[in-house]
Parts: structure tokens; C-alpha cells; sequence
């Protein structure tokens, strides 16, 4: 039996079903798709339930995952009760203190304790001292010390001075050696103060790196009944943000009489924190992030232009992928051709997209760099043609015109050029552009070169005219060095007039085309191996004799 539910939610409930139990099972990705914008990730877990209401958690999913997006569908005997999307929040953990911080504290503590017990240590040295000297003063104020009734005799005076010359004595000696062992302990007392400031301050300064909290785990929990102990398979998918993929090509040629080679690449990325584990990919042209509703047009109205000061900006954007290329060894006759990524690709066209199936189990981590994928590779008939600009560059530039290509279902994107088995450079593809032929610069080829020299250059007045002549006339020349004959388009341009009285007339050269709009000649030149050309063209520009002629 195979149920479907769709996010956010489905509830069934029944006064009779019991509380459900509680079960974290484990899920694998069995395949991804990959849109331009976002992703979509196949799940499936296996599943054992008892009797009665079982609540599956399903967890360890991407961050980024979207939840409207989650679908479920189940295989077994039970019944899909509810679909919902759970942040789960684990206990953070208990701060931690550096190492560095815990030999201080410890410090600290015994210096505290010191202090502590040296404070004691004083004040039983201050009460020692304080003792003594009132036992001094009783000494000192005592009747019989002083002989206050004045009835004492000689003999018994003398006695009583002798006991309290031997007293004192043994007072000054005892708070001696009191006020010295108090001087050592507040010395010790100060000594371990100042110790312990240093350390409280250097405490201070320690950078407490806070320790990594856990990250909320997002889980996808279904609730399923059974009448009785069964087993199935649990199947979900979901939306998440994080990854994309973009087209590059490879476009090589052989020679001017060969076709061309056109290898379609992807660029997939993903930062989705979910490692994608050599699963099956399929890449769509779908982007889920553009809006999906019909656009409305608005009222447009017809009025009188009103000048406002208008600030142009530009921008520049510029792209970054990788080139691929290949070396293959040369291999005996006996063996067969290794087959290539793209042999494992198909494509498939969906009702208003198109999509790329990889059948080959990639590893694509959750790092957010560019994986390089292959998606098919297809020969494509060209023409060469070569193009020179003599006014430019003297050296010509090899063009080639490739059809075929409306079937591949190409994207923009830049395309790494090779000709020859050099690389001669990159060049963007937009096929929304595009006619029946795709033109492609293939570099430059110094075997075909032109020079260009000016034969005339004359300016005058007419009898009987406000206006002024000027004929110019240039020599042009087509070498062809190659062992073989081509074809070349020579370009080269006539001023245009942009005042009414200013004109412009070609005199001579007898171009294939000429755009009076631009002012471009183009002569289509056949030329045999090892051969030359040379024609020349002019041309006279008739202005007011009275203005300043400028050429810009």
C-alpha cells in the first residue's frame, strides 16, 4: 500500500488512537535534484512499528530546508496520521574556562588564602604587642613599684626596682620581637597582594573563546498507525537553499575542415549541510526562487515628456569557472574508447523545463566550491571563415559558424575555446541570441595577413562652389600563406556623414556589401594556396568650405 502526503501538514485523529511513541530513525539520500536556484533532497528510512500510534523523527537535515516544501509518501500496512516540520534545540553545554584561566584561578585562590591567614597572623602579633604594653603600664603604675605610702624600707625598695628592671626588661625584649615578626608579615602581607593584582589583571586579558553551542537539528516528524506490529519504508523529500549549478562548455576544433566538438558542462555547488554522498543527479533549468504567477501589466500612459536629469550606472560582472580539459593516451587498435561522464547522462524534457539525469554516483560535500560535472558531448557540423580588419590588425581572425546546436537545450554561460589543441580563449554563449548558426571566435591565424597603405590623399575647391573635396584612396592586400586555399571576409569602413551637409560617396572597390548606415565595406575574397590579392577602394567627402571638417 503506498500513501503520499504533502507538508505542511495532514491530521487524523481518533479518540481511541493512544499517545504515540517516540522513534529517531536514521535516512539516507537516495538522489538529488538540482535546480539553478535550490535544491530538492530524496530521503528514504526503514521503519518498524508496534501496534498502535508510532511518531517517527526524522533528523540531521539540512539547515536551510524549506517547510512547505516537505512531501511523504509511505510503503507498508499503516496509515500516514501527520506530516510536520520540528526545530529541536538541544541543552547548550556548560561554559568552559581556558587552561590558562584554571592555573590563575588556582593561583588567585592560594593567594587569597594567604592573605587570609597572614591577616589572622598580625592581628595575633598586634594583640600580642598590645598586652605587653598594658602589662608594662601596670607594671609602672603599681603603689608598691612607687612606694606610695612612703613606709617601704631601703632593702625592700631596692628588691622591688630589681624585679621591675628584670619585668621591663622581658616586656621590651617580647614586643622586640613582635613588632619585628609583624614587619616581616605585612612585608609577606604586601608581597602577595601585589602578586595577586598582577594576576587578576592578567585574568583580565584573556580572550574567552566561547565555546561552540550545538546547532538546532531540524527534523521532519511523522506520526503513522498500525493496526498490528508491521514494517515499511518511509520516502520524503524537501526544498532546500544552498545550492545551485551553472553551464560551461568546451568547444573544440580539429581544423577548418573539421566539425567541432561541444562538451556541456555543470558547475554544481552546495553549502546546504548535507553532504551529498555518491548519489544520483539530476540538474534542471527550473529556478524555484523567480515567481510563478502570471505578471499583470499596468496602466501605460501617453503624456508630455518632462526633462529630468538622468544618472547612468553600469555594471560589470565578471565569471569564474574552471577549464577541463583532456588528454587521452594513445591506445592500441584492440581496445575500446573509454567512455566519459557524459555517457552517463540523459536528458529529459519536462513539461516546461529540461533536465539533465547522471546516472554516476557523485560526491558533492557541503563546501560551497565548484564541482565539475559532464553532461553530454555532441559533434557538431561547422564552416570556417577567416576575418580581417586591416584598419585594426593586420593579422586575421578565424570564425566558426556552428549549426545543429538548437536541440542541446543550452543555457548562457562562458565557453573555454580550443582550435587545434590550443586554447585560444573564452567566449560567452546566449542562446537566446542566436540565429540558425552559432559564431564562435577561434583565434587568431598569422598565416592569413593583410597590409594596408593609403595611395591618395587630396583635398580641393571647385570654381563656382561653397564646398571643399577631400579623395582618399587605400591599397589593400590579402596574403594567404597556407598550403591550402580559404575563404576570407576583408572589412573596412567609409566615414559617415553626420551633419545634412556633409556627403559621403564611395569612388571606388567594388564591395561584396557596403552599410551606408555604418558605413562598413565587406569584400568576400577567395584566395589559393600561397596566393595574394591586391584591389584598392576610395572615397570622396564633400563638405561647407566655410566649417572646419573633422574625422572622429
Amino acid at each position: 500500500m503506498k500513501l503520499i502526503l504533502f507538508a505542511p501538514f495532514l491530521v487524523f485523529s481518533s479518540a481511541a488512537l493512544s499517545a504515540a511513541e517516540e522513534r529517531i530513525v536514521p535516512s539516507t539520500i537516495d538522489k538529488v535534484t538540482v535546480f539553478l536556484n535550490r535544491a530538492q533532497i530524496f530521503r528514504s528510512a526503514e521503519v518498524h512499528l508496534p501496534e498502535g500510534q508510532t511518531e517517527i523523527v526524522l533528523e540531521d537535515l539540512s539547515p536551510y530546508i524549506d517547510p512547505n516544501s516537505i512531501q511523504v509518501r509511505g510503503k507498508g500496512a499503516y496509515i500516514i496520521l501527520d506530516v510536520r516540520h520540528h526545530v529541536h534545540y538541544r541543552q547548550p553545554l556548560p561554559a568552559q574556562e581556558p587552561t590558562e584561566v584554571k592555573a590563575l584561578n588556582r593561583k588567585i585562590k592560594w593567594s587569597e588564602d594567604s592573605l587570609r591567614t597572614l591577616g589572622y597572623s598580625i592581628e595575633l602579633i598586634q594583640a600580642r604587642r598590645q598586652a605587653l604594653q598594658q602589662e608594662k603600664q601596670v607594671l609602672l603604675t603599681n603603689p608598691i613599684m612607687t612606694n606610695a605610702s612612703g613606709s617601704d624600707t631601703m632593702p625592700v625598695l631596692r628588691e622591688a626596682l630589681i624585679f621591675l628592671r628584670a619585668k621591663l626588661e622581658d616586656i621590651h625584649e617580647h614586643m622586640v620581637e613582635a613588632h619585628a615578626e609583624e614587619d616581616a608579615e605585612t612585608l609577606l602581607y604586601s608581597q602577595v597582594q601585589s602578586r595577586l593584582q598582577i594576576w587578576a589583571q592578567y585574568k583580565s586579558t584573556i580572550l574567552y573563546v566561547p565555546q561552540q553551542q550545538p546547532e538546532p537539528v531540524q527534523q521532519v516528524r511523522v506520526v503513522l498507525y498500525s493496526k498490528v506490529a508491521t514494517a515499511g519504508t518511509l520516502e520524503f523529500n524537501y526544498t532546500v537553499g544552498g545550492a545551485s549549478w551553472s553551464p560551461g562548455y568546451d568547444i573544440r576544433s580539429s581544423g577548418p575542415d573539421k566539425p567541432v566538438t561541444l562538451t556541456y558542462k555543470a558547475n554544481v555547488r552546495q553549502s546546504t549541510g548535507e553532504d551529498w554522498k555518491s548519489v544520483p543527479l539530476t540538474l534542471s533549468t527550473h529556478d524555484p526562487s523567480l515567481g510563478q504567477s502570471k505578471p499583470s501589466l499596468p496602466i501605460w500612459y501617453a503624456q508630455y515628456y518632462q526633462q529630468v536629469q538622468e544618472i547612468s550606472m553600469s555594471t560589470m560582472s565578471g565569471a569564474r569557472a574552471k577549464n577541463l580539459s583532456y588528454d587521452f593516451a594513445e591506445m592500441t587498435p584492440v581496445m575500446n574508447d573509454a567512455k566519459i561522464a557524459a555517457d552517463y547522462a540523459s536528458v529529459v524534457q519536462t513539461f516546461a523545463n529540461v533536465e539533465f539525469a547522471i546516472d554516476l554516483g557523485y560526491h558533492i560535500p557541503s563546501d560551497g566550491v565548484d564541482h565539475l560535472l559532464l553532461i553530454q558531448e555532441k559533434t557538431l557540423p561547422a564552416t570556417y571563415r577567416h576575418y580581417i580588419v586591416p584598419k585594426m590588425d593586420r593579422e586575421s581572425f578565424i570564425q566558426a559558424q556552428i549549426t545543429g546546436w538548437e536541440d542541446l537545450n543550452l543555457l548562457p554561460g562562458l565557453a573555454n575555446l580550443f582550435y587545434d589543441g590550443t586554447f585560444v580563449g573564452r567566449a560567452h554563449i546566449d542562446p537566446r541570441v542566436f540565429g540558425d548558426t552559432m559564431d564562435l571566435p577561434m583565434g587568431r591565424d598569422r598565416l592569413v595577413y593583410a597590409e594596408r597603405k593609403r595611395v591618395n590623399s587630396e583635398e580641393k575647391s571647385k570654381a563656382f562652389s561653397s564646398d571643399r573635396f577631400r579623395t582618399e584612396e587605400w591599397s589593400l592586400e590579402i596574403r594567404n600563406s597556407h598550403s591550402k586555399p580559404i575563404a576570407v571576409v576583408v572589412q573596412d569602413q567609409v566615414p559617415v556623414a553626420a551633419d545634412p551637409t556633409i556627403k559621403v560617396t564611395l569612388k571606388k572597390g567594388d564591395p561584396d556589401r557596403h552599410s551606408e548606415g555604418d558605413g562598413m565595406l565587406e569584400w568576400d575574397v577567395e584566395l589559393a594556396a600561397n596566393a595574394r590579392k591586391v584591389w584598392a577602394f576610395a572615397y570622396e567627402i564633400q563638405w561647407d568650405k566655410n566649417r572646419q571638417l573633422m574625422l572622429q
